[in-house]
């Protein structure tokens, strides 16, 4: 290693390294493919999010099309408890909390809005009775 931790030899200066030494033209142009086929993203992969909620919550139903919520799902607690426990999970793994917007008059409904780099997540949170309530969430790409 060089300074700052860079290497010290140029890239051309490999050559002589098995995954690169060549005994026929063939075998470069066969792990020059393999490389390129590992950088570029496999056409039509559904991107999966590791995004957890709270442990109450239970997941109802999933879709991972992108056209609608990609979570639904229902927690045994009051409107305000699910409020404040999605809050700190999604904050505890790193999600930011940019905007919180009431819906209606009645305050039982609400969207977040979470930020993290180029991703956002909206997420919203209504009574459904008394000790429960509702939420769905989904990924703005």
């Amino acid at each position: 290693m060089g300074r700052g931790g860079r290497l010290s030899r140029s890239p051309l200066q490999y050559s002589n390294i098995p995954l690169f030494h060549h005994s026929s033209k063939g075998t470069a142009k066969l792990a020059v493919l393999l490389l390129l086929l590992a950088l570029l993203p496999a056409q039509g992969a559904v991107k999966t999010y590791a995004i957890r909620m709270p442990v109450s919550a239970v997941i109802t139903e999933s879709d991972d099309s992108g056209k609608t919520w990609r979570r639904n799902g229902v927690m045994p607690v009051t409107y305000v408890s699910a409020v404040t426990q999605i809050k700190a999970c999604l904050s505890g793994q790193g999600w930011r909390l940019k905007e919180t917007i009431p819906l209606g008059n009645d305050n039982e409904r609400t969207l977040l809005n979470f930020g993290s780099g180029k991703f956002k997540i909206t997420v919203m949170v209504w009574k459904i009775k008394l000790n429960q309530a509702g939420f769905s969430w989904g990924i703005v790409e």
